[in-house]
């Protein structure tokens, strides 16, 4: 933990934020005229031969605009997400480059890195974690007879599949985990301790998927995520734990794998019973893993060369 203070605390911290939604904002617009201009002929369509006098016929023309307008942005979701965050990481990329040169100058003490086979555990939970999750929410949205979730995830997946596997699968989550973990947390981890810190981009992560369904789920994911960076002591954790999740997601979808499990409750069950189990021992896995910093003059073997390390 660094208590050497910065000079704007707050811009210091939600800066990223501001920046994310900039672009964010930005990117929508203009994917939004795109689609307009691809779709003008629906459009035009619609307006043609209405009056603009008559107020209440070009009304009822407008709200048809604005429905085929909100149908386009369900049906190209995920390519319009994809695009803000192929946009929004080489901006983050840079700045959380310069959040680690700044580390090494200022010599902050840093968690040692977990070798790479222990990565395997991370794959493991990740699998587990997303399919017994998403028994979970199924189980409770039938308990609830709530549907809402369920067609908009539908809607969510009906892309390409290609399409999903970069954009949900890749891109995204690392654009996510350039701004909440990569930059987010760590400048939070440097002033407070690490629950503190993991809660609080926790919360903001869990806001920015604003689908209620999701929230609970969204702040214990983002729990988790702070947790491995803790402990691998490495961007990379959090990274490979959101893109396989997230691609076991598509991919379950896609072969029918959660449909499956939805058919039958003690299909679903039994699912969750099994991911909680290994789901658990990897946890316990990962819970041994030594993070504490490496001291001055530690072994060879322990330290790390900054320029050929870049996300850390």
């Amino acid at each position: 933990m660094n208590n050497k203070p910065v000079k704007n605390p707050f811009w210091y911290v939600f800066g990223p934020l501001v920046i994310y939604w900039g672009i964010s904002l930005v990117v929508s617009l203009i994917v939004s005229c795109v689609l307009v201009i691809l779709n003008v002929n629906d459009f035009a369509a619609v307006m043609n031969g209405v009056n603009p006098n008559d107020e209440e016929a070009f009304a009822r023309a407008v709200q048809q605009c604005t429905l085929i307008a909100m149908k386009l942005e369900l049906k190209y979701a995920v390519q319009i997400q994809a695009a803000k965050a192929l946009c929004i990481i080489p901006v983050f990329a840079v700045l959380f480059h310069k959040d680690r040169k700044r580390e090494r100058e200022q010599n902050l003490p840093v968690n040692r890195k977990a070798p790479m086979w222990k990565y395997i555990w991370i794959l493991v939970f990740a699998v587990v974690y997303n399919i017994g999750v998403s028994c979970l929410i199924y189980m409770a949205a039938l308990a609830w007879k709530v549907s809402d979730s369920q067609s908009a995830t539908a809607l969510f997946y009906s892309a390409p599949v290609a399409v999903q596997i970069v954009g949900v699968g890749i891109v995204i989550p690392l654009m996510e985990e350039l701004l909440f973990r990569g930059m987010l947390y760590k400048r939070l981890r440097e002033q407070s301790t690490f629950w503190r810190a993991a809660l609080s981009s926790s919360i903001l992560f869990c806001l920015v998927h604003g689908d209620t369904s999701q929230i609970v789920n969204a702040l214990a994911f983002g729990m988790l995520l702070a947790y491995v960076y803790e402990k691998y002591g490495s961007f990379k954790a959090p990274a490979a734990l959101h893109m396989a999740a997230n691609l076991t997601a598509v991919i379950g979808t896609e072969i029918g794998l959660f449909d499956w499990l939805g058919t039958s409750p003690k299909r679903l069950s039994v699912a969750v019973i099994v991911c909680t189990f290994f789901g658990t021992v990897m946890f316990v896995l990962m819970q041994r893993i030594e993070e504490k910093p490496e001291q001055p003059g530690g072994s060879g073997q322990e330290k790390q060369n900054p320029t050929m390390d870049m996300f850390r």
